[in-house]
């Protein structure tokens, strides 16, 4: 299933959303991923939710991202 999970993830990769919204939207759905316990579904989630901050606009949701992203990352605080 975890093999699933990170194709599903990667395939996101090619989608470009059409308006801010959608792209919140996912990384919404997609910030979740980054408490797996597999490093590779936390790696790729990374990678997606990277990739989607580029076209999205709430900047308070980017920055909880962010926070989101450190721990997995190894940063300390």
């Amino acid at each position: 299933m975890r093999w699933g999970q990170i194709y599903i993830l990667d395939s996101l990769l090619r989608f470009v959303p059409e308006v801010h919204a959608d792209a919140e939207l996912l990384a919404e759905r997609v910030v979740i991923h980054l408490q797996h316990a597999n490093s590779a579904v936390v790696l790729t989630s990374t990678k997606v939710l990277m990739y989607l901050m580029n076209y999205m606009e709430d900047r308070r949701l980017i920055d909880y991202i962010c926070k989101k992203m450190g721990p997995p990352l190894g940063e300390n605080g």
